[in-house]
């Protein structure tokens, strides 16, 4: 057990912090913050490098500790609906 997080880091995947170090961490801590990502890649969205990884990973651990997280990140022109990886993607009409 490392840090409260399971299993072997591969590149693209998620990983999820163990249930009893998240609560241990929340009675520690009781603090929750409201952070916002803005990046212009995110994995599994867009990705050139590493930048993608940690935007893509970083705030689903931050989320997973109690805090509320978004990522805001540009759609590129190869993405479109009807692409799988952006079927949870929501866009806010924004020019």
């Amino acid at each position: 057990k490392t840090n409260g997080i399971q299993g072997d880091l591969r590149s693209g995947e998620v990983v999820k912090p163990d249930v009893e170090s998240v609560e241990e961490e929340k009675a520690k801590t009781g603090v929750t913050y409201n952070i916002v990502f803005v990046t212009s890649e995110a994995a599994p969205y867009s990705k050139t490098g590493g930048l993608a990884d940690v935007c893509g990973s970083l705030p689903i651990a931050l989320a997973g500790r109690g805090h509320r997280v978004m990522v805001i990140s540009p759609r590129y022109v190869h993405g479109t609906a009807a692409d799988s990886k952006f079927s949870n993607a929501v866009d806010l009409g924004s020019p």
